[in-house]
């Protein structure tokens, strides 16, 4: 090989192996807080404390009892202040006790994937939170479908329900349990029927909500770090990647990713907290987190 030919060629190498080197030791863009929303008052406490997803268009929210549809601007269009049909609140195939409490939820296809549990403790196994279940909702009108479907995956039902995750492009839903999730329980969109569990490479405590995007799913934890949380959905990888702590109390809850028009997405998270830390004016706080 001529002498320039190989000089070029050694070259080529030598800064293939450093751009190589830089991207492997390239420290990620970190995950910052862009924005906060305040929703003020009991009100809107009692409509957005749960749970939060969109469709691009509108704003989909719900209560410990209600679910609400709001514009982009975050203007209510349409409220159920009792989501709960009484066939669900009474005792049921799905609960012996009923079902009263609604979680974080999410949407797809025109329906709302809406996780319910009860806050009351069942007397035959002194638990609550002991009997999930996932209804489904027309998102144009908010009403119940009629359609309802039991969490039994095989390692327990313990407080499982405190959100549900759904990718419909892979006809699966995900959710983990409340208290140091080891595992990432999958389940079948079309029945919730138990699929498998995918090993988390740390406990996750406390997820208040979970969605899926690109691969990962993503979760908002009521820890003590106030933790923005994603794991790899291959490998079961676990990345913190921000904190919404503040000085004042604060209980974190759903999220919901949005894309503005420029194509920008952002993670939204449900603080319930006070307009300023230790105020006493409290509400819901629409934290905007982008990379």
């Amino acid at each position: 090989m001529p002498f320039f030919a190989s000089l070029a060629r050694r070259c080529l190498i030598a800064t293939a192996i450093v751009a190589s080197t830089s991207a492997a030791t390239a420290t990620a863009a970190p995950w910052l807080i862009v924005e906060r929303r305040f929703f003020p008052g009991t009100a809107a406490s009692d409509a957005r404390g749960q749970g939060v997803t969109t469709d691009g268009i509108h704003w989909f929210f719900s209560g410990t009892r209600s679910l609400e549809t709001t514009d982009g601007e975050f203007r209510t269009l349409r409220i159920n202040r009792h989501a709960i049909p009484a066939r669900l609140w009474r005792p049921s195939r799905l609960s012996p006790i009923g079902l009263n409490h609604i979680g974080d939820i999410d949407q797809a296809d025109g329906l709302l994937y809406v996780p319910l549990d009860s806050s009351h403790v069942d007397p035959a196994i002194g638990k609550a939170y002991a009997h999930p279940a996932v209804a489904l909702y027309d998102a144009r009108t908010l009403r119940y479908t009629g359609r309802a479907y039991p969490l039994r995956p095989p390692h327990g039902t313990n407080d499982i329900a405190s959100w549900i995750a759904v990718d419909a492009a892979k006809g699966v839903a995900y959710g983990i349990a409340y208290h140091q999730a080891t595992e990432l329980a999958v389940y079948a969109l079309s029945d919730f029927s138990f699929l498998r569990y995918i090993p988390l490479s740390r406990p996750i405590d406390q997820a208040q909500g979970g969605k899926v995007l690109d691969g990962w799913i993503y979760f908002a934890t009521d820890n003590d770090d106030k933790a923005v949380l994603r794991a790899n959905l291959t490998t079961g990888a676990v990345e913190e990647l921000v904190s919404l702590r503040n000085a004042g109390g604060q209980e974190i809850e759903g999220l919901s990713f949005h894309t503005d028009a420029n194509g920008a997405v952002s993670l939204n998270v449900l603080s319930r907290e006070d307009d300023r830390p230790v105020s006493g004016n409290g509400g819901i706080a629409l934290y905007r987190v982008q990379q």
